[in-house]
């Protein structure tokens, strides 16, 4: 109850969370829609991080990784890595998969064509010069698509993914013991795991995430390692 007593007491956050699915509203579903499970594979999860604004609490993610031998897909945006350049090719060097986030991280269903071109294919553009690196994938903002931002990731050649198991470790007060139980309660083989890389919790309750899923018989991967 106290973490949607939390919930409750950020209403920008919570409504940010209710009107997210109502963005995509009124638009066919085809086979290029939005990937946010992948079922009937081998047993599974995809963890993801999202940087947001903050290189807060990256490196020591990249350490633990490194340590429990896990690989993992971080979604950016181009003003973080202009930001952060050096730990950007720390998360590629360390052989983690990059995916596009927007070059400038603002929600998108409400930009008009050209902007919207310019907010994905800058993002690409922004990694190959800075990374040498060209990714498979692409998160938007909040999560919040229309038609009009599919067809322009598609026509980056970007796989839209979204999450089914959002970690909501930004709303935590540091109760790691009770963060992860609520998120593992939700994880199923094929799951796509959304964290944010700076939430206080995280850090300390990563190695037992991890720790917990290949107990329950997962194998953490990244996104492409799930899908394909």
């Amino acid at each position: 109850m106290g973490f949607i007593k939390k919930l409750f007491r950020r209403p920008v956050l919570l409504l940010l969370l209710l009107i997210g699915p109502l963005l995509t509203a009124g638009y066919a579903v085809t086979d290029d829609r939005p990937l946010y499970f992948a079922g009937g594979r081998p047993p599974r999860v995809a963890l993801t991080f999202k940087t947001g604004y903050s290189s807060r609490g990256v490196t020591e993610i990249l350490r633990i990784l490194e340590q429990e031998g896990v690989q993992a897909t971080f979604f950016l945006s181009g003003n973080w890595i202009k930001l952060n350049p050096g730990e950007a090719r720390e998360i590629v060097l360390g052989g983690h998969e990059l995916g596009n986030c927007s070059l400038s991280n603002i929600p998108l269903p409400y930009l008009d064509e050209e902007h919207l071109s310019r907010e994905i294919s800058g993002f690409n553009r922004l990694a190959r010069e800075l990374l040498e690196y060209r990714p498979r994938l692409f998160s938007p903002p909040l999560g919040a698509y229309s038609g009009l931002v599919q067809q322009a990731a598609r026509e980056e050649g970007l796989s839209l993914v979204l999450w089914d198991v959002a970690s909501y470790d930004w709303l935590s007060d540091g109760d790691c013991p009770y963060f992860t139980r609520q998120l593992l309660e939700r994880v199923r083989g094929g799951s796509i795991i959304s964290f944010r890389a700076g939430s206080p919790p995280l850090a300390r309750a990563l190695p037992g995430i991890i720790s917990s899923l290949r107990e329950r018989g997962y194998e953490p991967v990244t996104v492409s390692q799930l899908l394909y």
